[in-house]
């Protein structure tokens, strides 16, 4: 089984982060997550695929994004995983918006 990467996405009004939204799904990765980060107020933790970036994003009311911070490993997931999340990943983000991968 694949063990995929974090991807945030963080939505920015003004200079403030409203929103942290972190997809991870490796369960033990996840769990990690909830006990580092949890209990902070803006900070969601899903334990889904990045794929879902789009549904995710209504669910929250939230429209576009201004960043997404990708630490996936996009080489070694099946293509078509990447090519999903990569235009769902541009789907959400807003005009100028950046999407930055370490």
């Amino acid at each position: 089984m694949l063990q995929y990467s974090i991807i945030s996405i963080i939505v920015v009004k003004s200079k403030y982060i409203l929103w942290k939204i972190l997809f991870e799904i490796n369960k033990e990765f996840y769990e990690i997550l909830v006990n580092l980060y949890g209990h902070k107020k803006n900070v969601i933790i899903l334990n889904e695929s990045a794929e879902n970036i789009k549904e995710v994003i209504k669910k929250y009311n939230i429209k576009r994004v201004d960043y997404i911070v990708s630490g996936l490993p996009f080489i070694s997931l099946p293509k078509e995983v990447s090519e999903k999340i990569l235009k769902n990943t541009a789907d959400v983000l807003k005009d100028h918006g950046k999407f930055i991968t370490f």
